[in-house]
């Protein structure tokens, strides 16, 4: 049992007016009141009541984001920084880094006949991952009948695909020499029926 009567952390120490408001909150709070006013006092062309009813109504939803959640165990406005810094923040991840290795990305337990299977996740759920390849080819030389017809295809298998499914498009150099080899097999055969 610890018994220090010394915070471990004093700079993250808070300096608490009531229950869990801090001082903070309180700053906060002055802010926002004081936009609730400034954002109402230029309406002079309503009554004074709706004008007090509109700071009053600005006021208290700003002031929802000084409510603890109890999942997270922080305020609204902290769980907004947080969010802010996450989405904005450059994120690197190397797979010979300890600190951001690429296995942080998605947890997993063990590979299972070419599925990665993830450790539980939040609901208690597991995932199998896979990836799939797919070779594109140009479509623009195809009719349009049959564009459509492969445009239909692939809108069928998206659409009766019962999982969570990423589109994933690697940046490659494009090699078209599988495509010349193609054009030239299918012009011989085109000239070959002509010729017969």
């Amino acid at each position: 049992m610890d018994n220090n009567l010394i915070p471990k952390f004093l700079n993250q120490q808070h300096v608490i007016i009531f229950k869990n408001f801090t001082f903070y909150d309180l700053g906060l709070a002055i802010a926002y009141f004081l936009v609730a006013v400034l954002t109402t006092v230029g309406l002079v062309m309503i009554l004074l009541l709706y004008r007090v009813m509109t700071a009053i109504t600005i006021f208290t939803l700003l002031s929802l984001t000084l409510v603890t959640n109890n999942r997270y165990n922080l305020k609204i406005y902290q769980i907004l920084i947080w969010v802010f810094r996450f989405r904005t923040k450059k994120k690197n991840f190397h797979q010979s880094s300890k600190t951001s290795n690429t296995s942080f990305l998605m947890p997993y337990a063990k590979l299972v006949n070419n599925f990665i299977e993830s450790e539980r996740l939040e609901g208690g759920l597991k995932w199998y991952i896979t990836a799939i390849e797919i070779k594109g080819f140009n479509i623009s030389t195809l009719s349009p009948e049959e564009q459509l017809l492969k445009c239909r295809k692939l809108q069928d298998v998206f659409k009766f695909l019962d999982c969570h499914l990423s589109l994933v498009k690697i940046d490659q150099p494009i090699n078209i020499n599988d495509w010349i080899t193609y054009c030239r097999n299918h012009v011989k055969m085109i000239s070959y029926k002509k010729v017969t």
